[in-house]
């Protein structure tokens, strides 16, 4: 479990209320959401009515290229995600310490309110007896 710290882990600071530690997780997991691009209109010509072709799409890399990045693309977002919380939590005091993957999942996943409910709770309860994750 140790070696997996770096990637499974909750966050802790004895030193921070609930109320701040909740606040600090809503403006953190804030720096998690992804926005997508606005897609904009063509041209539609005002005098007839007019539809668009519609275009098979093909993956940009073959079948192959799909299966990899259908493989390798949530690792790399699970990655930037814990990149970014740990630098945004980092900063602000708070200490890594190691979980096992299933409870990261199960504090990670479902509703956002519940999810930082639990972690500011985590973060402000009794000091863990486990060792702190340091970064290499």
């Amino acid at each position: 479990m140790r070696k997996q710290g770096y990637k499974f882990y909750y966050f802790h600071n004895p030193d921070i209320s609930f109320a701040d530690a909740y606040q600090d997780f809503v403006e953190c997991r804030g720096y998690l959401r992804v926005g997508g691009g606005v897609a904009l209109p063509g041209f539609i010509p005002w005098t007839e009515t007019y539809q668009r072709p519609v275009y098979a799409q093909y993956p940009q890399y073959g079948l192959v290229g799909a299966v990899l990045i259908a493989i390798i693309s949530p690792k790399a977002e699970r990655g930037v995600r814990s990149n970014k919380m740990r630098r945004c939590m980092g900063t602000r005091g708070y200490v890594r310490y190691a979980i096992p993957e299933k409870t990261f999942d199960e504090i990670n996943e479902g509703e956002e309110a519940k999810i930082l409910i639990v972690q500011a709770k985590l973060a402000t309860g009794p000091k863990p007896q486990d060792e702190v994750v340091e970064d290499d």
